[in-house]
């Protein structure tokens, strides 16, 4: 944008057609990088995922019971075709069980959802709340993801990860904030679990990455803003998935993303969208992503290119406040007037 200004305030064409070349050469050589890398990218056979879309109106959620049950009826409706084996992993949306998930109110829900893992001989993950004790605080509740394992019983061994990022004015003060990033196990492959607008955020997938995730999972409910028909609805339904597009290419790792109310895909590790379930109301979309066995530099070092860039136009803004200080005299003088 500062060379475009450039080039459209340059006084000579000279200066003006330099600012337009760079401006250009800002925008061809990382395109051609990108494309470059996106062609040589080595990548190999993942695991086969199967991720169900639902749709839970809000009105439903003032009774708990009968927002799980609709739920858990749409998830049984979608995973009917999925044949035994096919899957290494099944995924469903954040709040799927809408309320404690390890308590004796869910322990119906768990059993069948154990039930389907056992059938399809594939675990599943998905969104519920989370309890523990806080001392002399009481209970705490969390925005969790578990991943249930064929084996056990309703209440056997689940893997737990509690929300981190809470949304502020909605969850932030109401939800406990999860202890740090957990890496889900199945079989031979590993998953990192992202709920919800945690997806906002590169820091969170690379925690995820560096922790050993081969496979990134977005749990969410998107049901609260609305519906795909309206422009409002349309825009952010569009607009909150679209940030995992960065996050698969930051880190180079595919995408599951499961969603009320939204849309759920499966996404590669180039960002680029594999399948898609978009009415979400008991969807179900498999297959195979591959996965990248490297890391990349962001996975490794962080975001120090935007604190980097932010730094340089800092000192770009002072040096050419020095410089027409010196010339002008105070910047209080500038522009002369007259």
């Amino acid at each position: 944008n500062g060379l475009i200004a450039s080039a459209v305030l340059r006084g000579g064409p000279g200066k003006a057609r330099r600012a337009w070349g760079a401006a250009a050469l800002a925008v061809v050589v990382p395109s051609a990088l990108g494309v470059a890398r996106a062609r040589t990218l080595p990548v190999s056979p993942g695991p086969t995922v199967g991720v169900v879309g639902t749709s839970v109106p809000t009105e439903l959620r003032i009774s708990p019971s009968l927002a799980g049950a609709e739920a858990l009826k749409q998830v049984l409706s979608a995973v009917g075709g999925i044949s035994a084996g096919a899957t290494d992993l099944l995924v469903l949306p954040e709040g799927t069980v809408p309320f404690p998930a390890l308590s004796q109110d869910a322990a119906g829900t768990l059993e069948e959802l154990r039930t389907v893992a056992r059938a399809k001989g594939a675990p599943v993950v998905f969104g519920g709340l989370g309890e523990d004790q806080a001392g002399g605080e009481g209970v705490a509740t969390t925005n969790s993801a578990f991943l249930l394992s064929p084996s056990g019983g309703p209440h056997g061994p689940v893997q737990r990860y509690d929300k981190v990022r809470l949304v502020p004015g909605m969850e932030a003060g109401s939800y406990r904030k999860g202890g740090g990033q957990v890496v889900f196990v199945a079989g031979e492959w590993s998953y990192g679990p992202l709920i919800c607008y945690e997806s906002l955020f590169g820091g969170a997938a690379r925690k995820a990455r560096s922790s050993g995730a081969q496979v990134l999972l977005n749990l969410s409910s998107d049901i609260w803003f609305g519906h795909q028909g309206t422009l409002v609805g349309s825009l952010f339904l569009t607009q909150h998935p679209a940030h995992l597009v960065l996050r698969a290419i930051e880190t180079r790792t595919p995408i599951v993303r499961a969603a009320n109310g939204g849309f759920s895909f499966l996404m590669d590790p180039l960002g680029r969208m594999m399948s898609e379930a978009k009415s979400g109301a008991g969807e179900v979309v498999v297959g195979q992503v591959p996965v990248f066995v490297g890391t990349t530099l962001f996975a490794r070092t962080g975001d120090w290119v935007g604190p980097t860039c932010a730094l340089l136009c800092a000192l770009a803004l002072l040096m050419t406040g020095l410089g027409v200080r010196g010339r002008r005299g105070p910047l209080t003088d500038w522009p002369p007037s007259g």
